[in-house]
């Protein structure tokens, strides 16, 4: 997939993340003590090898054991997608009847939107299956999937509850003072209104639906996550050991460890059972590196393996991270560890200097979006330093990294020598806005402040704007007509 093409599937990993973020906070204020039981659930980076995980909920609660699902939306409405595929269903994917499905209103842009949060368990969709209603079949490509919804009711404007009546009938008063009622009560075979009289909603927030809410208080320590982990249910299983390095009192080492060597099971638990090992002994850290080395490791064991040795806070994790993405194939699996060593639990921006101009373009283009907004000392002086004496690969990194990240005095004073070098430099100003650039730098000589100003004249081009740029070149390869 393309960056192009990334850009636009990464707004709804966006919606997700905020989504199921936005979930957890709220669970935790109901007691919950909650957990990614799905790894990235809550961050909207893509990769290109798929990771074919146990089908399970974004969220665990370690406490009572309930488990989540989140669901970001643009338009809030209960809605899953469905197939006939055994395995596929909408309630398939380890939600057991008292699991709960979080529905939250996203609106992504310079301001990231929440709506309020709906919750209904499987049981209760399932209780509401009378007022189903399925929507049109997917592609193939999609998976032959179609969306099934239960109705609700999202008023497009914002206002207050003022009363409800017996048959459920809802009043309410806009903003903009018209009053309105909803008859939910005649549309569907049961009504279940989500707010008291009085209480107050915004625009696309739900009001009523034909789905009971689900009461999300936690239970308390009620959660048995010691029979979970000799369940037959392997989602049981890699629910407790998922949780296990979270636990007050965490199973044995040596239990993790056995689980890990049985080579019958299932990989995903095996390696889950060493990351919650190697939290209480380090020492396992090098076995998760050297299962992500090993020849018959597949593509996407590799890449599980990276991320969750991005989890773990011990520097040796950032150091196996660093071993992997030296030696590592697939390139987007070196991509993923370099990431981890900027991104994850044991970041160590020093360690991303000798991948900055790898080789490989993926490679060196994570390692370098990795870093931190603050450049350390260390790494901004390297930086400094290849512009006058690293390869043409070097300096150019290191010119958008110093500009990117505001050094753009020090980058413009810099000592190069080689003029191409100084060409990149000036180039990579000239990404940045004016105001930025003359904020940080005193005086610019003529000939830089020519060249950064025909740059910047850009801004004035509408032909280059992001809607249009590129849209001439479009629509002349579309003049054909035979």
């Amino acid at each position: 997939m393309g960056f192009k093409e990334d850009e636009d599937f990464a707004r709804f990993l966006t919606m997700g993340a905020f989504a199921a973020a936005a979930v957890s906070d709220d669970l935790e204020a109901h007691g919950h003590r909650i957990i990614e039981l799905e790894r990235y659930a809550k961050a909207n980076k893509i990769w290109s090898i798929k990771v074919k995980r146990l089908r399970l909920p974004d969220l665990l609660c370690i406490r009572c054991g309930r488990r989540f699902e989140s669901k970001g939306k643009s338009k809030l409405e209960v809605k899953l997608s469905h197939s006939n595929t055994p395995g596929r269903e909408w309630w398939e994917g380890g939600m057991r009847m008292d699991d709960v499905f979080a529905f939250v209103r996203v609106a992504v842009g310079d301001v990231i939107d929440l709506g309020r949060i709906v919750y209904v368990t499987r049981g209760a969709l399932h209780a509401a299956e009378r007022a189903l209603v399925e929507g049109n079949r997917k592609a193939i490509s999609a998976g032959s999937e179609r969306d099934v919804s239960w109705p609700s009711w999202a008023p497009s404007y914002s206002g207050a509850v003022t009363g409800v009546s017996d048959s459920g009938d809802i009043t309410v008063l806009s903003d903009t003072g018209r009053r309105a009622t909803y008859k939910s009560g005649a549309k569907w075979p049961n009504a279940f209104v989500y707010l008291m009289p009085g209480e107050t909603f915004d625009a696309g927030d739900m009001v009523a639906s034909c789905v009971e809410p689900a009461d999300i208080e936690c239970a308390g320590a009620t959660w048995d996550w010691k029979e979970a982990l000799n369940a037959d249910d392997p989602d049981d299983r890699f629910a407790a050991v998922k949780a296990a390095r979270w636990l007050a009192e965490p199973p044995d080492a040596a239990l993790l460890i056995q689980i890990a060597s049985d080579e019958e099971g299932d990989w995903r638990i095996r390696l889950e059972a060493l990351v919650s090992g190697a939290a209480q002994n380090p020492r396992l850290t090098a076995s998760i590196r050297d299962m992500v080395l090993s020849k018959e490791s597949r593509p996407e064991e590799r890449m599980e393996g990276v991320f969750a040795l991005s989890e773990l806070a011990d520097p040796a994790a950032a150091e196996a991270l660093s071993d992997i993405a030296e030696e590592a194939f697939p390139p987007e699996v070196a991509a993923a560890a370099v990431w981890g060593i900027g991104l994850g639990a044991a970041r160590d921006p020093a360690l991303l200097l000798p991948f900055l101009a790898d080789a490989d373009d993926i490679v060196a283009l994570h390692a370098s979006a990795a870093l931190p907004e603050v450049l350390p000392d260390p790494v901004r002086r390297q930086l400094l330093g290849w512009l006058q004496t690293g390869t043409l690969r070097h300096a150019t990194v290191a010119a958008h990294l110093l500009a990117r990240h505001g050094h753009l005095e020090q980058l413009l004073a810099a000592d190069v020598s080689d003029p191409v070098v100084k060409s990149i430099v000036v180039l990579a100003v000239g990404d940045i806005e004016q105001e930025a650039v003359l904020r940080a730098v005193g005086t610019l000589d003529h000939e830089t402040r020519r060249v950064l100003q025909t740059l910047w004249s850009r801004e004035d081009d509408w032909l280059r704007s992001p809607e249009t740029d590129g849209g001439l070149d479009v629509l002349h390869r579309q003049r054909v007509r035979l």
